[in-house]
């Protein structure tokens, strides 16, 4: 992000917050949805919108958890010269779901 960012503003439960609404999904998504069925292993939720095959639906990773450790988001200050930025990191172990929806990710 082309700006500094406040860790403390960070929201970890924003993804669990968002697919907690079907209306909010839909328009983020701008489809109406069609069911979402909670994936276990990987903290995700799978979305099917109604104008979708089963088939063709979307994983959505709610756990993304700040931190330090492999399985986490890590937040850093980037600067190069007078100008500071941001980037955050997203560990590819947040997304490891099982086979099944490994493509949907």
């Amino acid at each position: 992000m082309p700006f500094r960012y406040n860790i403390k503003s960070y929201i970890s439960t924003l993804g669990d917050n968002v697919v907690e609404s079907e209306e909010l999904i839909s328009t983020v998504f701008n489809n109406d949805v069609s069911k979402i069925k909670p994936i276990r292993e990987c903290s995700a939720k799978y979305i099917v919108f109604s104008e979708q095959k089963d088939s063709e639906g979307i994983v959505f990773f709610t756990n993304l958890s700040y931190g330090t450790s492999e399985n986490r988001v890590l937040i850093e200050e980037h600067c190069e010269g007078d100008k500071v930025g941001t980037i955050i990191k997203f560990s590819n172990k947040i997304f490891n779901c099982s086979e099944e929806y490994k493509e949907k990710n």
